[in-house]
């Protein structure tokens, strides 16, 4: 089997066996964490195989360990601490397993009767900049927007029947909608934030939009 190094610095050659039981470094085993993490966004390994590897990664302790965690992915290329740096800032706005737990379970919220109160707490505490604030940031604007058309169509204007029922179903489906967005990591802004651009709480940058998405 091919080794899923290469020409990596803790695995020079398939030859060299008693390299295997020398002991990695924490930059080795932070290398092969962001690779497991791209292999997860890229959809090569499920959320369950990259939680594994991941754990057995910082469990590992000498390069055979270490090679295991990555067994039948693609090469590791050498890292050069610019491609670091420019690695880690397109991260910071991806999603990722833990950002898009969250997006998704801010999103069922209001679910529950809370209207906007969770996403607006959760758009305090995340870290702007980063896909999850940019989600959360959204549905609480999404929220907002859909409270007040609902209030204006029944407290307010006094509508009733069909036209109130339509208007709650809209927004019990679109919360739904956008909280399993979340779930999958998926860049996803509601209509009603599209119909009504001002932005009450700020998302951020607009995600540029990549070839052939």
């Amino acid at each position: 089997m091919t080794s899923p190094f290469g020409d990596n610095p803790f695995q020079r050659s398939r030859a060299d066996a008693q390299s295997l039981d020398w002991r990695v470094t924490d930059a080795q085993r932070d290398r092969v964490l962001d690779y497991l993490g791209q292999a997860y966004a890229d959809g090569r390994i499920t959320i369950s195989e990259f939680e594994k590897r991941m754990e057995d990664a910082l469990a590992s302790r000498t390069r055979r360990e270490l090679n295991q965690t990555l067994s039948g992915l693609a090469t590791v290329p050498v890292t050069s601490s610019v491609h670091s740096a420019a690695l880690a800032q397109r991260r910071r706005t991806d999603a990722t397993p833990v950002g898009s737990v969250t997006a998704g379970m801010v999103g069922l919220a209001p679910v529950a009767a809370t209207g906007p109160l969770v996403p607006l707490i959760a758009s305090a505490v995340t870290e702007k900049g980063t896909w999850a604030h940019r989600q959360i940031a959204n549905q609480a604007n999404a929220q907002i927007y859909m409270c007040i058309v609902l209030v204006l169509l029944g407290p307010v204007l006094h509508v009733t029947g069909v036209v109130v029922s339509l208007a709650w179903m809209a927004y019990l489906a679109l919360t739904v909608i956008q909280a399993i967005k979340g779930f999958k990591g998926e860049t996803w802004r509601n209509p009603i934030t599209r119909v009504i651009p001002f932005q009450i709480i700020k998302e951020g940058e607009k995600p540029r939009k990549r070839i052939g998405r």
